[in-house]
């Protein structure tokens, strides 16, 4: 019999490991892991190579599925069926630190809800986050292992996001080889403000409810995959865009949709009129 999910995340907090390639790039650290509850950090969050939220769900992905997966037993482990972001305000410079707290909700034998909140370690929260994972048996692979955190300046840039195509990076990939959920809701994301901000300017990177559901992983082998975004609605406060993500062979990976909203006085404040 293995270590359980909860004493893996234990050994990897204490021994200062990342859980998966991509938390290794990012430099996140787990710091605490107890049952039903995981905290995690970004010591400095990387330039802004990403829009809209940006790096929020990949780090919120690890508190959100490790809050699960610290009442698995062993052989035991998840995958993320949806993610719901929230934003509240902006994200901290480069260089700041990003905080994420994962809660397990509700859970039985075959799926399971948590709940995440970012914040800026000064008692601002950023994001408000909710996540349905699947649980399944995966015996072969329990004790996969840790990864030495190597933080790089610009870990994103390995997507290579440009004109609607992105690299399934071996960088970007979560424990099972795959790309990473959060890496994938934040690639859909960028798509999304990009469509807006180019039909209403003045709503790019504005406050955003994220909605993403994950059809099939994305295997981190180099290959390269697509994501378009269309615009639905843009009013002058109010935009909605709807995005999918395809893999190298065509096939649906990601539905996303996201709702962008920049109230009267931000209007004023970007200038942009009513």
């Amino acid at each position: 019999m293995g270590i359980t999910p909860l004493e893996r995340l234990r050994a990897i907090a204490a021994a200062g490991e990342s859980l998966a390639p991509v938390h290794s790039a990012l430099g996140t650290v787990v710091d605490h892991a107890e049952p039903g509850h995981v905290r995690a950090h970004v010591p400095g969050l990387p330039m802004g190579e990403l829009r809209g939220v940006g790096p929020i769900p990949v780090l919120a992905d690890l508190v959100l599925s490790g809050a699960v997966s610290t009442n698995l037993p062993a052989g035991a482990f998840v995958t993320t069926l949806t993610m719901h972001v929230t934003t509240l305000g902006p994200l901290p410079p480069a260089g700041a630190p990003l905080h994420a707290s994962g809660r397990l909700i509700s859970a039985d034998p075959d799926n399971a809800v948590s709940s995440a909140e970012i914040d800026d370690g000064a008692g601002r929260t950023v994001a408000v986050l909710t996540s349905r994972c699947a649980i399944v048996g995966e015996p072969s692979r329990n004790g996969r292992p840790a990864h030495e955190r190597r933080p790089v300046p610009a870990p994103f840039s390995v997507l290579a996001l440009r004109a609607g195509r992105a690299t399934a990076d071996p960088a970007t990939a979560n424990s099972g080889g795959a790309v990473q959920g959060g890496v994938l809701a934040a690639v859909a994301a960028h798509a999304l403000d990009e469509a807006i901000g180019a039909v209403r300017s003045g709503l790019a990177g504005a406050l955003c409810d994220l909605e993403v559901t994950f059809v099939r992983g994305i295997p981190a082998d180099g290959a390269r995959f697509t994501v378009r975004a269309e615009v639905l609605h843009a009013g002058s406060r109010f935009a909605s865009a709807r995005a999918e993500l395809r893999d190298g062979r065509g096939r649906l990976a990601v539905v996303a949709s996201a709702s962008q909203w920049r109230g009267r006085r931000d209007v004023m404040i970007a200038g942009t009129g009513t």
